[in-house]
């Protein structure tokens, strides 16, 4: 017969493992669920062994009784043969019926030699159960959703199914229950410079300590969050040096932490319109940038990016610049760049995607510099079909110009007008020259938002982006 409620024999709640539980029964318990600290959830830990030598459908019974429901129970069975299997269980008209939810062949060393800790309970809308020190909250054996009703537990009963069985419940060492860095959404991290997380993924526990931006796992030995995180960086200590975020680049008036070309490390650049100060006599340092003189500003001086452009062909590159508003016309757009084409490559062209904001590859133009002087403008766009989506680029507008010559470094620009009624315009020309081509779409699918421009070659070339045109 079950007890009432299960009373405590012993009180350890210092300790860890079987020692940490204060039930003790040879028969069967009764006990309440605890609410674990860190995650809310609602799980029991136990310890259980069997009297005698068990066989087929034979073994220990955790059956968890709902407040929700009238006589509705969950039923989670470790029996012989290595089986593992969820029911739920109902009372009708006095019959007891149970409909199994999971099952799982899984070799859980269920004997009559040793305890074996196993843990039962609730996260969420979830029924979660699994061995102890190898499941935990976020990867148990069994996870079941109940799509009626939510769990609330109301008493966790215990007892053998077909033979004798020894339990040791009422644990309170849950360590091995939490994966590591696991928090509660709205709670505060206890390791230094961490932050509560919502991480992806189909998890039970979503929310996990993260290193705050900027920051790195402290190595113990291996570099993990462990013993929380720490700025490896702190301050760079000149232009060109590597950052993470943009405190690190805060004492280097006029810079910006952005990317390489690689776009894996970060560094401190010089913001648009300013160039790199004179290096510091005594310790050779760059330690800022300063106003560009009034020549600068029409020369490659203005510029804030040198790129040693690889072979991209990418409708949407990874190395991209935000269009600058022209100031002497409205609603027009602009990206300035120079670019030098290799004298050793036989034929190369530059490309520049002009993209929504969003970087949809729906819709956007480009613009195709080829070094034998020849200018295109381009519409790309995606054709959906029932075999697929197929990228297309057609041309729309081109011209050859003489301005071109290979080695030498060469001053262009590309600006982007909507036009009320008419569309959206692409020029493109020279710099301190005139368009030398232009074409409006006059489509009603036309894109009003260009505010990106990215960069990618046929071949190697050499480029600087970002420049001024005034």
């Amino acid at each position: 017969m079950i007890p009432p409620l299960a009373k405590p024999i012993t009180a350890t709640p210092t300790t860890s493992g079987i020692d940490s539980c204060a039930l003790f029964s040879e028969s069967a318990l009764r006990l309440k669920l605890d609410r674990e600290p860190i995650t809310g959830a609602m799980v029991s830990v136990f310890y259980a062994k069997t009297i005698n030598k068990h066989g087929n459908n034979q073994g220990v019974v955790a059956r968890l009784k709902t407040r929700n429901g009238k006589d509705k129970f969950y039923s989670i069975q470790i029996l012989g043969y290595n089986i593992v299997a969820l029911f739920l269980g109902s009372t009708i008209r006095g019959k007891l019926r149970l409909n199994r939810k999971s099952r799982i062949k899984y070799n859980h060393i269920l004997n009559a030699d040793n305890y074996v800790g196993w843990w039962v309970g609730y996260v969420g809308d979830h029924v979660v159960t699994g061995q102890l020190g190898v499941h935990h909250l976020n990867n148990p054996l069994i996870k079941w959703k109940d799509s009626e009703v939510e769990p609330d537990i109301e008493e966790l009963v215990l007892e053998g199914k077909g033979v004798g069985s020894m339990f040791r419940a009422g644990c309170t060492d849950f360590t091995r229950l939490v994966p590591a860095g696991v928090c509660r959404e709205n709670t505060t991290c206890p390791l230094p410079n961490t932050q509560c997380t919502e991480m992806a993924g189909d998890l039970l526990l979503p929310f996990m300590c993260e290193c705050m931006q900027g920051y790195q796992p402290i190595p113990h030995p291996l570099r993990t969050i462990e013993r929380g995180c720490y700025d490896p960086i702190e301050s760079a200590r000149t232009v060109g040096g590597k950052c993470l975020v943009q405190k690190h680049c805060d004492p280097l008036p006029n810079t910006i932490c952005g990317p390489t070309v690689s776009e894996t490390v970060k560094v401190c650049q010089c913001v648009h319109g300013t160039k790199p100060s004179p290096s510091d006599s005594s310790s050779g340092l760059v330690l800022g940038c300063q106003g560009l003189d009034p020549d600068d500003l029409t020369s490659m001086a203005s510029c804030s990016r040198k790129i040693e452009m690889k072979r991209e062909l990418a409708w949407t590159p990874r190395d991209r610049i935000t269009l600058k508003d022209d100031t002497l016309a409205t609603r027009t757009k602009y990206a300035a760049f120079y670019v030098n084409f290799h004298q050793t490559v036989k034929e190369t062209s530059l490309l520049v995607r002009l993209m929504s904001g969003d970087l949809s590859e729906e819709k956007f133009y480009s613009v195709h510099i080829s070094s034998a002087g020849e200018v295109g403008i381009f519409e790309n766009f995606k054709v959906h079909h029932w075999l697929g989506d197929f990228k297309k680029e057609e041309r729309r507008a081109k011209v050859q110009t003489a301005g071109i010559i290979k080695g030498e470094w060469i001053g262009m620009w590309v600006r982007v007008e909507y036009v009320v009624h008419l569309g959206t315009r692409v020029e493109v020309g020279y710099l301190a020259g005139q368009p030398t081509i232009s074409w409006t779409d006059s489509a009603s699918n036309n894109i009003q938002d260009i505010s990106v421009a990215g960069f990618g070659a046929t071949h190697n070339l050499d480029l600087n982006i970002d420049c001024s045109i005034y």
